[in-house]
């Protein structure tokens, strides 16, 4: 099951239909929040790290490339300094 509430697949669909009204019911469930481009990109890097951490997995969503390679990069210097992993260049994949 990929919703653990009802209401989550209700609003899912819609909002994937486009009808932002959807966005209340996220809210009214407390999974909306705000903040400044800062403070979001830091709270999506500190979830994404607790959720590895503590066993799961995550995906960080961003608008572009350059925000993917920002996080990214943030991620794993949190990683390295962890010790979780190693400090070595890393190859990069061209497109």
């Amino acid at each position: 099951m990929r919703f653990r509430n009802q209401w989550e697949q209700e609003a899912s669909l819609k909002f994937r239909a486009g009808d932002e009204t959807a966005l209340a019911e996220y809210d009214r469930h407390g999974r909306l929040r705000g903040g400044t481009r800062a403070e979001v990109a830091e709270a999506a890097v500190r979830g994404h790290l607790a959720d590895g951490l503590e066993g799961g997995e995550s995906v960080l969503v961003v608008k572009t490339n350059e925000d993917a390679a920002e996080l990214s990069a943030r991620v794993r210097q949190e990683l390295i300094e962890l010790g979780r992993v190693g400090s070595e260049d890393v190859a990069q994949l061209d497109e």
